[in-house]
């Protein structure tokens, strides 16, 4: 949509989930940028709750209006919510002066206002992976298995305003 500044806001860097989520949002931003795209990615550590897209949000948006990001990606739904909340309290137009997508598609993700962009896993796989490690005789061993993604567009994003 033509972002080149770009946050993120991870969830807690101690956790496998928020360092696996943090590397595969910035290993595919970085995949698809060009020398040329003069991107700036920006990224703040969180928690995967509301207050923290708020405060995160605050870090990244009180300033320069030349530095601050035009899209904000957050590893969970709850704190791209925070991020709503927190753009409108200072009265930016969420999609036009700020892209926001988030991560898990909660239910709550399609009811705020705009709704809010965000990345879906398929939660029927992985509770199908789950039972049939949990009825299994074999013994479990760490067996890492990736199950798909897919992006859920919606009013929270849209292209970036030229100056």
């Amino acid at each position: 949509m033509g972002h080149r500044r770009i946050a993120y806001i991870s969830g807690p860097l101690s956790t496998e989930v928020g360092r696996l989520r943090k590397k595969g949002f910035c290993d595919r931003l970085l995949s698809l940028a060009n020398d040329d795209d003069n991107l700036h990615l920006q990224s703040v550590e969180g928690h995967f709750d509301y207050a923290s897209g708020e405060e995160s949000a605050r870090k990244l948006l009180v300033g320069e209006f030349h530095t601050r990001p035009t899209a904000i990606a957050a590893a969970s739904d709850q704190q791209a919510i925070g991020v709503l909340r927190f753009a409108r309290d200072l009265g930016l137009e969420v999609p036009s002066e700020l892209s926001i997508a988030g991560f898990d598609d909660i239910a709550l993700a399609k009811l705020v206002v705009p709704s809010l962009t965000s990345v879906s896993q398929r939660t029927d796989e992985m509770a199908r992976i789950a039972v049939n490690h949990l009825m299994s005789k074999e013994p479990l061993i760490n067996d890492d298995q990736l199950v798909e993604t897919y992006l859920c567009p919606r009013e929270s994003t849209g292209p970036v305003r030229k100056a």
